[in-house]
């Protein structure tokens, strides 16, 4: 099985996670994007398992904060 993390959450992250419903042999367990929200919605969308919610809250901040900083 190949593990995914996803970085931003825009629609090209929507496409991604649609054709990853059809896969065999991967699955997302992250997703990180400057709004937690918009990460939030996508791992209901896309029912990723529920332990990402709180792994991910961190690596969304950081990469705010990095934006941020620019």
């Amino acid at each position: 099985m190949l593990n995914w993390g996803l970085i931003g959450s825009g629609g090209i992250a929507y496409v991604f996670c649609n054709g990853m419903r059809f896969s065999n042999t991967g699955q997302i367990l992250a997703v990180a994007s400057r709004a937690q929200s918009r990460a939030d919605r996508l791992i209901t969308d896309f029912a990723i398992p529920s332990m990402t919610r709180e792994r991910c809250a961190g690596m969304s901040k950081q990469i705010a904060e990095y934006w941020r900083d620019l």
